[in-house]
């Protein structure tokens, strides 16, 4: 057990341990993050607790931190590192002069960069002190700091504070959120991280990368930056040959090659499901009678849907909801003129379905009755009128390859 006192008292033994960060555009090294480390006898220490502990005090903290971001930005120097840093920080030590410090150590560099360093803090930290910290997080950025958020998710983060500070990465760890979340909650919170961390124009990072399958699931979800085991240990220096980099390429390569093979086969799933409706669907569509149309045809589709209704190209409902209860198909008449215009990519489905006159499946959003994530497969009936069909999450797992939206 390590004692603070011993780090308080001997500063000259802490260091800086680099975990190499690549990148999906470039499959090589394109930064490190900054571990905070203390030896003792030979023997190794994570300072992780050391600097999470308010009960040390803060100049204590904000000592050690100097110290090892001292000797980090002598590294980057030494080997002319061209990449980033990743410095993590708690609030309160960040808070304990404004980091000055640290940005005069930038400053009086000659080769480092000011958008060489990420500040990092983590999302449970940010959310529980986000008044103290917010205007100098955007201060900093004008020098040209970069601000990574880790462990975004964790604990339920607010997302919407992230768009006042638009950091430039955020940071998730998968095999904590598996911890904590079921398979179905931790994709959908991964597909709600991945849309806002494009709405807000930040790269998304994935920790802790130990295995393939993580390797693929962090790309998968548009993960720009990976780190982990799987792709290199912490070391004491910058690495010099990176061995990685094929590994990294391979990789890949098989997991486009394999999404791609998905895609198809989600193609063909459209086209035949399609093709089932041309054979069902009268035609012309009897607008008149639209409600008992669809009543009929959804008796054909039992397994596959939970409800189904009928829009024009403005998005006005133009037929009831029919919807299944306990196995029995029913009207909801309620529904009749509602509007869905305003729905995402409602109006570019319904542009891709006058021009393709065929049926397309949805990406994965939240249903408004139900809360859950579902899908949705549109089709052109013809006379500037849509059908949409919500299928159900059963009918999902057992064709799996719908599971993952063409957005993840």
């Amino acid at each position: 057990m390590l004692d603070p006192l011993d780090v308080i008292s001997s500063l000259e033994n802490v260091f800086p341990t680099l975990q190499p960060i690549y990148s999906a555009d470039a499959q090589t090294i394109v930064g490190y993050e900054v571990f905070n480390c203390f030896k003792q006898d030979e023997t190794k220490y994570a300072l992780d607790a050391f600097f999470l502990d308010d009960t040390i005090p803060t100049e204590y903290r904000f000592d050690a931190s100097m110290e090892i971001g001292k000797k980090a930005l002598h590294v980057m120097e030494v080997h002319n590192f061209s990449g980033f840093f990743v410095f993590k920080n708690t609030i309160d030590v960040l808070l304990h002069d404004d980091y000055e410090a640290f940005t005069q150590l930038v400053d009086d560099s000659s080769f480092i960069q000011f958008d060489q360093i990420i500040i990092e803090i983590q999302e449970p930290d940010l959310q529980s002190n986000f008044e103290k910290v917010e205007h100098l997080l955007n201060y900093l950025k004008t020098y040209g700091y970069r601000l990574s958020i880790s462990q975004v998710g964790i604990r339920g983060g607010q997302l919407d504070r992230l768009t006042q500070i638009q950091p430039n990465t955020m940071k998730l760890d998968l095999p904590l959120l598996r911890q904590q979340l079921s398979t179905e909650a931790l994709r959908d919170m991964l597909y709600t991280i991945t849309l806002h961390a494009r709405k807000i124009g930040a790269a998304l990072a994935f920790e802790k990368i130990e295995q393939e399958h993580q390797l693929q699931e962090a790309w998968r979800y548009g993960g720009r930056y990976y780190q982990g085991s799987l792709l290199g240990d912490k070391l004491n220096s910058i690495v010099t040959e990176d061995l990685t980099k094929l590994f990294l390429q391979e990789a890949l390569g098989r997991f486009t090659i394999q999404e791609r093979k998905r895609l198809e086969t989600v193609q063909d799933w459209s086209d035949k499901f399609s093709d089932k409706l041309r054979n069902i669907v009268s035609k012309p569509v009897n607008l008149e009678a639209l409600d008992n149309e669809i009543f009929q045809l959804a008796q054909h589709f039992t397994k596959e849907a939970f409800r189904f209704y009928a829009c024009n190209e403005v998005g006005f409902q133009l037929s009831s909801n029919i919807e299944k209860e306990e196995g029995v198909w029913i009207l909801k008449e309620e529904y009749k003129s509602r509007n869905w215009s305003w729905r995402p990519y409602f109006l570019t489905q319904i542009l891709r379905m006058n021009r393709e006159k065929t049926g397309m499946v949805s990406d994965f959003y939240s249903d408004i009755e139900t809360g859950e994530w579902i899908r949705t497969f549109a089709f052109p009936l013809g006379q500037s009128t849509f059908l949409f069909i919500d299928l159900t999450y059963e009918y999902l797992y057992e064709h799996d390859y719908l599971l993952l939206s063409s957005f993840a």
